[in-house]
C-alpha cells in the first residue's frame, strides 16, 4: 500500500537473522527512575513500562532532566540499552546576540583530517587509530573464519557474535572521542567554524567500470577506510546540536583552498603546501603547521560569513515602506 501511494519503494523480504532487536514504549508519562530505597549501589529502577512487571534494573550513566517521553530498548553486540528521549527547556543563554563583536578567543576555526583527527587554532586531538586498525584485523581474520563454517550453525552464530562485539567496540571508542572533543570545543567557544565537507562524494569508490576501470583502486579504498575511521559526520552533528544546546552557533564554510591558502597574507597556490604537515607561503615566508593553517582560514571564513548572514538577515526584518502618491 506504502508503496502504490508513493511513500515507500517497492517491499522486500527480510533476511534472516538480520533483524532489529529494538522496541519504543512513547507512554513517557507514565515511565519513571528512581533510585534502589536505602542503599548505595550504582544501578537504579526503570519502572512504567506496559507488561513489563515492576520495571528494569539500569545502570544509570546520567542525569535525566527534563519530561520523559519516549523509552527505547535494544539489543546490541548481546548488551541490552535504554534510551530515554525528554523534553525540556533550552536555558542557555544565545552568546552570538552581535556577530561583528565575536572576539577571536571565542570562535573556534576545526580542520579535520587522518593524521591529526581534529585541528584547531589552538590546539590537536587524536583519535587512537592504532586500536581501531588492530581491532579491524581481528574482524577480519573472524570474518573468513565465518566464512568457512556453515550459515546459521551454532559455531557460525558464535563466531558473528564476537564480531558484533568488536565492531562495537570500534563505534564506542569513536563516538567517546567524538563526543569529548565537540563537548569541549562547544563549551568553551560561543562560534564554531567548520569545513561543509561532501564525505559520501570524499569517500567514493574509485573502482570504476569493466569497460572504464578506475585507477590506484587499493590506494584510494585504503583512503577511503581511513577517511570513514574519523566519523567526520558525526563530529559535525554533535557540534551542531551541542552549540545549541550551549548557546553558541556552528558556520560551515566552503573547504576549496582551506589548506592552500595563506592565513597571515591571504596568498593561494598549491606550492605553499610543501608536505602533508608543512606550510610555506612563497609571497610573505610565513611558515606555519598545514593543519593549523587550515584551521585558522576556515576561522576567518566563518567570521565572515557570520556577519554576512546577519546583515542579510536584519535587511530581510526591516519594516517594508511603500510610498504612495496623495
Amino acid at each position: 500500500t506504502n508503496f502504490y501511494a508513493g511513500r515507500a519503494n517497492f517491499p522486500q523480504r527480510k533476511r534472516k537473522g538480520r533483524c532489529t532487536e529494538t522496541i519504543t514504549f512513547p507512554q513517557g508519562e507514565r515511565i519513571s527512575v528512581s533510585a534502589p530505597i536505602g542503599s548505595s549501589q550504582n544501578f537504579s529502577f526503570l519502572s512504567g513500562f506496559p507488561k513489563l512487571g515492576k520495571g528494569l534494573k539500569i545502570f544509570q550513566h546520567r542525569k535525566i532532566e527534563g519530561k520523559i517521553k519516549t523509552a527505547t530498548i535494544t539489543k546490541s553486540a548481546g548488551q541490552w540499552f535504554v534510551s530515554l528521549s525528554c523534553e525540556r527547556l533550552n536555558k542557555a543563554p544565545n552568546l552570538v546576540k552581535n556577530p561583528e563583536t565575536v572576539l577571536d578567543h571565542e570562535a573556534v576555526g576545526v580542520d579535520l583530517g587522518i593524521a591529526k583527527s581534529i585541528c584547531t587554532d589552538k590546539e590537536e586531538f587524536h583519535l587512537e587509530t592504532k586500536c581501531l586498525k588492530k581491532l579491524e584485523k581481528q574482524i577480519s581474520v573472524l570474518q573468513r573464519k565465518m566464512s568457512r563454517e556453515k550459515k546459521f550453525s551454532d559455531s557460525w552464530k558464535k563466531i558473528k557474535k564476537y564480531i558484533a562485539k568488536k565492531y562495537s567496540k570500534i563505534a564506542r571508542i569513536r563516538q567517546d572521542f567524538l563526543h569529548k572533543t565537540s563537548s569541549l570545543l562547544c563549551k568553551n567557544h560561543a562560534v564554531v567554524c567548520l569545513e561543509n565537507l561532501k564525505i559520501k562524494n570524499m569517500s567514493k569508490s574509485s573502482k570504476g567500470t569493466l569497460e572504464n576501470p578506475g585507477k590506484n583502486v587499493a590506494a584510494k579504498s585504503g583512503l577511503n577506510r581511513s577517511i570513514l575511521r574519523q566519523g567526520w559526520g558525526m563530529f559535525r552533528e554533535m557540534c551542531e546540536y551541542k552549540s545549541l544546546r550551549y548557546g553558541g552557533e556552528v558556520v560551515l564554510v566552503p573547504p576549496q583552498n582551506t589548506s592552500r591558502a595563506c592565513s597571515a597574507c591571504g596568498h593561494t597556490e598549491a606550492s605553499n603546501r610543501k608536505s602533508q604537515s608543512d606550510f610555506l607561503c612563497l609571497q610573505c615566508g610565513y611558515a606555519e603547521n598545514a593543519d593549523r593553517n587550515a584551521a585558522k582560514n576556515i576561522k576567518a571564513l566563518g567570521l565572515q560569513s557570520l556577519v554576512l548572514q546577519a546583515k542579510a538577515r536584519n535587511r530581510l526584518d526591516a519594516p517594508t515602506i511603500i510610498a504612495s502618491a496623495i
